[in-house]
């Protein structure tokens, strides 16, 4: 199964999952996820997502394979796309450089 667009995962309810170590080579499933389908413009819940090497290698609501790894989100969402959506772009150069010139 070909995934239709590149998701950069994102858990966004507020806690944390606990996981804070780099990605890892081992297969790893995310269960009981709320996926936004932005494509189809609705959240599908219960949803399982094998990663594996980095990359999502399936979404969907089976289970997940045995012997793979599991983490279960507990309803959290998970968004695509979404890296850092608070960004500050600077239209003009900063402060310092703006005296300088006087």
């Amino acid at each position: 199964m070909k995934i239709p667009c590149l998701l950069a995962l994102s858990v966004v309810a507020g806690s944390s999952t606990g996981v804070t170590h780099a990605a890892s080579t081992e297969p790893l499933a995310l269960t009981n996820a709320n996926v936004v389908d932005v494509r189809a413009g609705q959240v599908r819940a219960g949803v399982t997502i094998v990663l594996h090497d980095g990359k999502i290698t399936s979404v969907g609501t089976a289970p997940p394979p045995a012997g793979v790894r599991t983490l279960d989100v507990r309803g959290r969402y998970l968004v695509p796309g979404l890296v850092d959506a608070h960004t500050h772009i600077r239209a003009s150069p900063p402060r310092a450089r703006r005296s300088s010139r006087a």
